[in-house]
């Protein structure tokens, strides 16, 4: 089902002062580098038609049903008119797929497990993330607006849970897909070189952080338990098993979700039987000089 989202952007891109502040929404202050335009634009096109309000209160797609500026056939005018009442933004769990058809994911704000007719799309992975825009239109859902992204990953039942206690009350939008490619592009400073001292500093800097954080979370492993697990880890496995690892001990994900440096600190900070007692840290220093 082809629906004709070209020429909404076009007629969205025709009222420069509604474009000047729907940009500054959008962007504020910080614009994308050239090698980024190609990848966010459609990503605000979809915003832009969707989600942005004019200052008459409405959104561009429900203006352009209602003017139907490009005297479109009854037939498409009505599926844009469902689209406007039906579609929304979110974050789905790929659980399978019919090649040629459909997927099955499940929205992850919600927990509803739906089908979403999409024949593209069903020829790609079948287990993972994306975040997307679905309607339902003429009774079936699909996907509208941008290119999904994807991001080949899943969660466990009470890491779903966390995600739909963090989403609720907020309307989720292609702009929160932006701020998390910012987020991952950015590229992080290396670790100043630590003396001995400084190092052993950190550690107990960490040790009574997590005991800290531990007690508002109730978890009982302690800190030489997950030093234990760090040690012995074989590089067999991801790190994303590691935490796996620590989950099976007692470590709700909750706990990972609100303080991901910690972990990755006491990941890097801690000496590896793999690496002859050394931490990543320390063989990162020798490697700099």
């Amino acid at each position: 089902m082809v629906l004709p989202f070209s020429k909404v952007i076009t007629y969205a891109h025709a009222k420069p002062f509604e474009i000047e502040h729907a940009l500054k929404e959008f962007f504020g202050k910080d614009r994308p580098a050239k090698d980024e335009e190609e990848l966010v634009y459609p990503l605000f096109n979809e915003w832009l038609i969707n989600d942005f309000r004019q200052i008459n209160g409405g959104s561009f797609l429900a203006e352009y049903c209602v003017v139907n500026p490009d005297n479109l056939d009854e037939v498409t005018r009505k599926r844009l008119e469902q689209v406007v009442e039906t579609a929304y933004y979110s974050m789905f769990e790929l659980q399978g797929a019919k090649p040629g058809y459909s997927v099955t994911v499940e929205d992850l704000e919600s927990g509803k497990k739906m089908t979403v007719w999409d024949a593209k799309g069903s020829f790609g992975p079948d287990k993972g993330l994306i975040y997307a825009r679905a309607a339902k239109v003429e009774g079936k859902w699909i996907f509208t607006g941008a290119n999904p992204m994807y991001l080949p990953i899943t969660h466990t039942e009470r890491a779903k849970k966390f995600i739909k206690e963090t989403l609720k009350n907020k309307k989720f939008s292609p702009k929160d897909t932006w701020e998390l490619i910012k987020d991952q592009r950015k590229q992080k400073p290396l670790p100043p070189k630590l003396s001995k001292d400084g190092i052993e500093k950190l550690r107990k800097d960490l040790r009574k952080k997590y005991e800290k954080t531990k007690r508002k979370y109730q978890v009982k492993l302690s800190f030489d338990g997950v030093l234990k697990l760090i040690y012995e880890e074989d590089r067999q496995i991801a790190m994303g098993d590691f935490w796996q690892m620590l989950i099976k001990k007692g470590i709700p994900e909750k706990f990972f979700f609100q303080n991901t440096q910690l972990f990755q600190d006491i990941w890097n900070y801690f000496p590896h039987k793999i690496l002859n007692d050394k931490s990543p840290i320390e063989m990162f220093n020798e490697l700099k000089g």
